[in-house]
């Protein structure tokens, strides 16, 4: 299990509205003070894994095809290739890129709003730090 953090944000799991028909969970950035909500399972998928949420199990971050969609968290499957993520190492921090096209990753928008992909450019929005709650 692993605490996943943004500069001095990170995103937790938590109920949003409905989002284009995958359920009502979105990935936010922290918008409370409750540790089990900040902290995700890596569940390894050959060379990528499935982003699981503590306080959401059985809820999987997945891409959306659009950038800027924010990141929906249905129920996770391993044969959902948007669901499936890989991490590259920027110095200390990573990136986190879908597996089916790297050049969209995961990015931070402001504090207490979901997260979205956007295309990489390597800004702060989108370096993540990963450490053991």
């Amino acid at each position: 299990m692993l605490r996943i953090a943004e500069a001095v944000r990170g995103f937790e799991g938590t109920a949003q509205e409905e989002t284009n028909g995958l359920g009502g969970d979105t990935a936010i950035t922290y918008a409370s003070e409750t540790a089990a909500s900040r902290d995700w399972f890596l569940r390894p998928v050959g060379r990528a894994f499935l982003i699981e949420s503590k306080a959401r199990p059985g809820r999987c971050l997945q891409a959306l095809p659009n950038r800027g969609d924010q990141i929906p968290m249905p129920a996770c499957n391993p044969n959902v290739p948007t669901q499936l993520w890989v991490f590259g190492a920027v110095g200390d921090k990573y990136v986190i890129a879908e597996l089916v096209d790297g050049n969209r990753v995961i990015e931070a928008q402001a504090n207490a709003v979901p997260v979205v992909t956007w295309f990489r450019d390597g800004g702060p929005r989108q370096l993540w730090t990963m450490k053991r709650p």
